[in-house]
């Protein structure tokens, strides 16, 4: 199974709301002009301004910025100065989503209409069907072959300490550019640290067999810019950020950190200042 890591923001099945304030309308014809003074006054991009159920509902706007505009005014004063005659009982408080959904799902489930467009990637992704069979079939096969090779390396301590794998690969061309293993005792020799100095060894290299990802880069250019890094066991937060520097494509990991990884807890991936983000599945096996 390949399962993609998404921000609790999309996996959620609902979105973060706050108080709002909408007017029961009995005169649609006067709907036109009330929705062009509550847009002016409270912009709400993307929600929709009128609910339609049993009652025709107009939504004034949050509950927070209309008491800042009514300043000292009472509520219903204030909103018969902007409608004229409404009576307390058409005043509805109601809830609207503080952020937009980002789902299908989160859409079905916002308390309030909104103007939704569903990113078919993103619910790609949610579904499990980002990839096709044979890509399917690679990146378990080579999550495989990882965790053998670490079980290889292993077996030749003499304690047996835990020595994690990893593999730079066309993900999409089925293709194994390197692979490696990981000095547990020396924190510069961790596996995705050494396996992007491989990656930079053969961009210097004559050996590159005319793949564009693997020619030699100018100087200041990135190394690893459109390819995937499989990892045996997520990586820490030093190893993940190297991959941020490295301008990896994708990240695939099996095996969970038991301390403090960095993709599942620090969760470097939805970092929005860094200059450079990785899509992050788990493969598991």
């Amino acid at each position: 199974m390949i399962k993609a890591i998404l921000a609790d923001s999309i996996t959620l099945p609902t979105v973060p709301t706050r108080p709002g304030i909408a007017l029961r309308i009995h005169d649609k014809s006067k709907l036109s002009s009330f929705i062009n003074t509550t847009t002016s006054l409270f912009p709400l991009p993307s929600l929709k301004r009128v609910l339609k159920s049993e009652d025709v509902l107009l939504l004034v706007g949050g509950e927070a910025e209309i008491k800042r505009k009514s300043k000292d005014n009472e509520l219903l004063e204030y909103l018969i100065s902007l409608f004229g005659n409404i009576e307390s009982d058409d005043i509805v408080s109601v809830s609207i989503p503080s952020s937009l959904p980002k789902t299908k799902l989160q859409n079905q489930n916002s308390p309030w209409p909104v103007s939704f467009h569903p990113d078919k990637q993103l619910e790609n992704k949610l579904s499990g069907e980002v990839f096709n069979e044979e890509v399917k079939s690679f990146i378990i096969r080579q999550m495989k072959n990882l965790k053998m090779f670490s079980a290889e390396r292993s077996g030749r301590l003499s304690d047996k300490t835990y020595v994690n794998t990893a593999a730079v690969c066309h993900v999409s061309l089925g293709r194994v550019i390197c692979e490696t293993y990981g000095h547990a005792r020396d924190v510069t020799q961790h596996a995705c640290l050494r396996v992007i100095h491989q990656v930079a060894q053969l961009q210097n290299s004559n050996n590159t067999k005319g793949d564009n990802h693997l020619k030699r880069k100018p100087e200041g250019e990135y190394l690893c810019t459109g390819l995937d890094v499989l990892v045996l066991r997520e990586p820490c937060v030093m190893c993940a950020m190297a991959l941020v520097h490295s301008r990896a494509k994708r990240i695939f990991f099996s095996e969970e950190r038991q301390d403090f990884g960095g993709l599942l807890r620090a969760r470097l991936q939805e970092i929005s200042e860094l200059n450079h983000t990785f899509d992050v599945y788990q493969v598991i096996v």
